[in-house]
Parts: structure tokens; C-alpha cells; sequence
């Protein structure tokens, strides 16, 4: 079952190998047939318990056949799309696409240059910059918006998103309500939910509550996304050593039991729904409690449930680009690199949250231009090494001979440009650096930040779609209101 499939040239790793695989799947079905996974929904009780499952109160025990049965109707691969309908990001094995993040309740003001409360300016601004950087192929609304009612801000958070923001879109809701809002609203952007459904740019996550827990809002949503017949991401959390075992292994097989108990319910509700699983698999910090969002720990649980995923036939989803850091220093660089590199050698296809400072509660719009320039290291790394008559270049090094050059020849002009230059990496001399400035790597990166706050214009959307999508808000706003 397990797809290995990829560029012959490209780098690559695995930290399972066959025998943890197997070791791991079978784990996993005893967690599924065993203990179970709660569903206190009644309607995802009733699909479960028709297909053969069984449900005990809120216990939902899947049993091995079912599982395998509902993830061969799961594709194995899928292609996203750009607002615009061109396609954008093909969810195949090893093919690796780097997006960022939602939902936080901080960032830092470029204006001000403090830490600030989300707002609705937040989300516009960061969903202006993901749509200018050439690396970065899908985005989240980034941001809380403190500046609108609580129950509402989910389709606040869509509609700022979706129109300064031309690329896919993953954009989460609070609830089943929301959810259906904000399928409304994308339909509407798409031109119908037919042309949403074939051509889909919009997917949201689906969040467990670790451990083996899907609250009732949560399942909701999914059900709403699986009769829609819309792509969803199942975004496991657990933490090691707080809501799963401290081990690795443990973690993965937790986060695998819940992803996948999700995909069995979205299966039997509309067979063949888009689905992709993986999440953020991280250890608790016993020392601060907090969520490690840069140990090597994450980057090796991603890199094992990433490999999973291809053993089950499914698209992955993974974590990296994020820090634990409060501000953009090396401490965010290392921890970025790091988990950007290793989740692009794992082979996962849509990684979240380049960019994230701060554990989750930071935007910078500097350190997504910098998450921007390590994903175009990155992209040079897997390129990988091509050995070949052309690249070996016999010929060439026979004709030039001892003490010779290589400057003036056709080879070099041809081949130089592969190799990777950037504006934000600095290698001038140290002399010719102080002429010119003297700029750090943060100058260079402020500088790119208000260069595409005051060059970069989204294409828009016409009036006609904004007036519909601010009709749903009101609308919504409305019903809110009539409950207090």
C-alpha cells in the first residue's frame, strides 16, 4: 500500500521504515476497534452505527474492514485551485506545497511596530503579503479579528481573506453555522457550488480534540463539508506528555486514530470527498508547559505521519516555519529551516504555518518574507543533483584544459542562473557591505514588507461577488442577534 513514487533526483528520507509502518497501522486499528473515538453527535452516530460500526453511548469502535474499505473510496491525490480557477497545488505523493497560518490572536503592527490585537486590517495586510510571495501557494485567514463580534468573526475572517487573496484558501469556522456561511460565501466567489466542487480553492480543518474526541460542532462541520462534496483537512493537536503519551510513536499513532476516524465518517457520508490528514504532532515543554513549535521532536513526529499517510493512500498535512521564538532572531530562523527542510525531505504535501512566531499567538509580516526566502532554500535543496553528459560536462573541462577558465563559455551562460541568488541573502564583501548601508537581514526584510504593502495590489473581486458575501455576514449578524 505504501506509494513511494517521487523525483529520482530528489532528497529524501524516511524515520519509519517498513516495519514501524506496520507496527504503527496495526496500533492504529486497535485504538480504532478497541478503544474507540468519541462522537457525540447523533447524526454521525446513525452513519457510523448503518455502516457496522459500533456505537456505545458516545463511543464510536471502527472496526479494522471498515476503515480499509472507506479509505480505498478516499483519493489518493487531488488538485487545488487559485481563486481564479487556474490550478494551483497537485496533492500527490512527495509533491510538497508550503502555506501559513490562522487564527492568531496577536501580531506585529507594521505601523506601530508593537504586538497588537488581531484585527480585520490584520488579516487584509498578511492576506496582501502571502498573495505577493512567490513561495508561499496557500494561505489562512492570519488572524483574530478582536474588532468584530466573537460568533460572527469566522465569516469576517473569510471575506478579508478571500479578497486580498488570490491563492487557495484555508479558512476555519466555529461552528456548523459558520461552516455553512462560509461554503455559501465561497460558492459565491467560484460562481455556484458546482464550479466550487470541481475547482475547489477553498478547504477548512477539521480539528479532534486529542485525546480520540470529536466535539459536536466539530463534527458538524465536517458533515457540512462532506455533503457540500468540498476538501477538508483533518488537523489532529495532541500534545506528548499532556493529551497523548510522551512518546513519539504514541503521538503518531493518537493523531492517525483521529484523522482517520474523521475520513471514515466523511467517506460513508459522500464516497470520494477530498480528504487530507496529518496535523501538529508536538511534545509539551515540561518545563514552561507550553506546545513545542521548533523541537526537532515535531519535525521528526510530521516526517513519521507524512510517511503514514502514504502507507494509507492519503494526502498528508504538515507543520513547519513556525518558532517558538517571540520575535524574528536566529532562534526563528534555525527553528524554521529546520522543520521546513525536514517536512520537504519527508515528502508532505500542504505544510502550515510559515511565518508563526510566538507558540501560535504571533503573526510578523517579516517573518513571512523570511519563511518566503527559507521555502526557496528549500525548493533549490530538493531539486536535488542531476548527473547527466551535460552536467558532467567532459567536453568542456577537456577543452579548457589545467589553469584554464570557465568564464566566457557557452556552459556557464547556460547553466549559472540555476544556482540560487536572492536580494534578501547578502554576499558582498565587508568593505562594499558598509558602503551601502551596512543593512542586517531584519533591515532587508522590513524594506520587502513595505514594498508589497505599497506596490502589491490583489486582483479584485467584482462588486457584485462583495455585495452577496456582505450579505451573508449581515445576515448572520442578524440571526446572532435574534438569540440574545
Amino acid at each position: 500500500m505504501t506509494i513511494t513514487k517521487r523525483n529520482a533526483h530528489a532528497p529524501y528520507f524516511r524515520v519509519l521504515f517498513d516495519e514501524g509502518v506496520q507496527e504503527i497501522h496495526r496500533t492504529v486499528t486497535r485504538v480504532l476497534s478497541e478503544v474507540g473515538v468519541e462522537f457525540p453527535h447523533e447524526h454521525a452516530q446513525s452513519v457510523f452505527r448503518k455502516a457496522g460500526a459500533k456505537v456505545d453511548g458516545k463511543r464510536v469502535r471502527i472496526p479494522p474492514e471498515l476503515l480499509m474499505e472507506t479509505l480505498n473510496m478516499a483519493p489518493t491525490s487531488f488538485t487545488f485551485y487559485n481563486r481564479d480557477g487556474s490550478p494551483a497545488m497537485n496533492l500527490a505523493p512527495f509533491e510538497v506545497h508550503f502555506g501559513t497560518y490562522g487564527t492568531a490572536p496577536y501580531w506585529y503592527n507594521p505601523n506601530t511596530g508593537r504586538r497588537e490585537l488581531s484585527t480585520l486590517d490584520t488579516i487584509a495586510v498578511t492576506a496582501r503579503i502571502c498573495d505577493a510571495l512567490p513561495n508561499i501557494e496557500w494561505s489562512m485567514p492570519m488572524g483574530v479579528p478582536s474588532d468584530v463580534e466573537a460568533p460572527i468573526a469566522d465569516r469576517y475572517q473569510f471575506f478579508q481573506a478571500v479578497t486580498n487573496n488570490t491563492k487557495t484558501l484555508y479558512s476555519s469556522t466555529y461552528t456548523a453555522e459558520g461552516m455553512k456561511d462560509v461554503v455559501e460565501m465561497a460558492a459565491i466567489v467560484a460562481g455556484g457550488i458546482d464550479n466550487l466542487r470541481e475547482k475547489p480553492f477553498f478547504t477548512t480543518g477539521i480539528n479532534p480534540g486529542s485525546p480520540l474526541r470529536y466535539d459536536h460542532e466539530v463534527a458538524g462541520k465536517l458533515i457540512v463539508m462532506a455533503e457540500a462534496g468540498l476538501p477538508m483537512l483533518f488537523n489532529p493537536m495532541p500534545m506528548a506528555g499532556a493529551t497523548t503519551p510522551t512518546t513519539m510513536a504514541s503521538t503518531i499513532v493518537i493523531a492517525l486514530a483521529e484523522g482517520l476516524a474523521g475520513i471514515v465518517l466523511a467517506q460513508l457520508i459522500n464516497p470520494g470527498v477530498p480528504v487530507v490528514t496529518g496535523g501538529v504532532l508536538a511534545i509539551m515543554d515540561m518545563r514552561t508547559s507550553v506546545i513545542t513549535y521548533g523541537a526537532p521532536e515535531l519535525s521528526l513526529m510530521m516526517a513519521g505521519i507524512t510517511e503514514m499517510c502514504r502507507f494509507y493512500g492519503v494526502p498528508s498535512y504538515g507543520t513547519a516555519g513556525c518558532t517558538n521564538s517571540k520575535v524574528v532572531d536566529p532562534q526563528a530562523a534555525v527553528e524554521a529551516t529546520n522543520s521546513l527542510l525536514t517536512s520537504a525531505y519527508a515528502g508532505s504535501n500542504m505544510i502550515h504555518d510559515v511565518g508563526l512566531l510566538d507558540t501560535g499567538m504571533t503573526v510578523s509580516l517579516e517573518a513571512f518574507v523570511l519563511g518566503d526566502e527559507i521555502i526557496k532554500l528549500v525548493r533549490r535543496i530538493m531539486g536535488g543533483l542531476e548527473v547527466n553528459e551535460e552536467t558532467l560536462a567532459y567536453d568542456l573541462i577537456a577543452e579548457v584544459g589545467p589553469g584554464g577558465h570557465f568564464l566566457d563559455k557557452p556552459h556557464t551562460l547556460r547553466h549559472f542562473r540555476e544556482n540560487h541568488n536572492s536580494p534578501l541573502i547578502n554576499r558582498q564583501n565587508y568593505e562594499d557591505w558598509m558602503t551601502s548601508g551596512s543593512k542586517t537581514m531584519n533591515d532587508r526584510l522590513t524594506e520587502k514588507v513595505q514594498d508589497i504593502l505599497v506596490h502589491h495590489h490583489p486582483q479584485s473581486l467584482s462588486d457584485d461577488v462583495v455585495r452577496e458575501m456582505e450579505k451573508i455576514i449581515d445576515r448572520s449578524a442578524i440571526r446572532i442577534h435574534d438569540r440574545v
